[in-house]
């Protein structure tokens, strides 16, 4: 959520793999996170290259590193899915009850449908891989409280609800690394999309990074447009849906 920004968007990304992989991950995250000499990786820093260590890095060195993590990620082929909606047309489209109906803040509402949608997925897939259960980490923030109540109701209410760990984890990305790759996928495809509706600035290393992340086709987008908000203001917010 960088609402300091013109054009501002509400972003939740992340990455789906089985516990076995992410043990790998974690290791080979953590290595390149000392080599590149970080405790945590964060995208919008590096991309503003304000503060140490990535202001002293070259334009080489900068490439290099984002490289290094990116192919992680594409090394391990991880399924990801992005939802995004505008701050602006959330607001505008949506009247005050309506929104109280679908929790008010745009995070928690993507919250809300980003779990329905990996249960909906989760629900056709073969009876071995429900048997795992399936585990959500997010990253903390101010509205962590109302994003895992909506957790526990979709938890009692969904048809694959059973299926989800009893409790969500909100976590400091430094403490759980599969965040700071979800924060990558999060900054570029809100960058893109900004710049795509509004020609704002896109750098060819963020070009770079969007085509390495979407290389080998298992991201799943969704941007919420105007038409899907009005559609949720017309049916007075019953369910937040985003079926287009």
């Amino acid at each position: 959520m960088h609402l300091n920004q013109k054009y501002p968007y509400v972003v939740l990304a992340g990455y789906l793999a089985r516990e076995e992989q992410w043990e790998v991950f974690n290791d080979e995250w953590s290595e390149a996170l000392r080599l590149s000499e970080l405790d945590t990786f964060h995208m919008t820093d590096f991309l503003a290259a304000k503060v140490r260590p990535y202001s002293h890095w070259s334009e080489n060195d900068a490439d290099k590193n984002i490289e290094r993590f990116i192919s992680i990620i594409t090394r391990h082929r991880l399924r990801g899915f992005c939802l995004q909606v505008s701050w602006d047309d959330y607001c505008e489209l949506l009247s005050v009850p309506v929104q109280k109906k679908i929790v008010k803040h745009p995070y928690v509402a993507l919250f809300d449908l980003g779990v329905r949608k990996l249960l909906d997925r989760l629900y056709w897939l073969p009876s071995e891989l429900k048997e795992e259960g399936l585990a959500m980490f997010f990253a903390k923030n101010q509205y962590s409280n109302r994003a895992d109540a909506r957790y526990r109701a979709i938890r009692k209410t969904h048809r694959a609800g059973q299926f989800l760990a009893e409790h969500a984890v909100f976590a400091q990305t430094k403490d759980f690394l599969p965040l700071q790759a979800a924060d990558i996928l999060a900054n570029v495809s809100r960058s893109f999309v900004r710049n795509k509706l509004h020609q704002t600035e896109w750098s060819p290393k963020l070009e770079s990074c969007l085509k390495r992340l979407c290389s080998y086709r298992a991201v799943t987008f969704q941007h919420i447009t105007r038409r899907m908000l009005e559609d949720a203001e017309r049916d007075h917010g019953q369910r937040l849906t985003f079926s287009r």
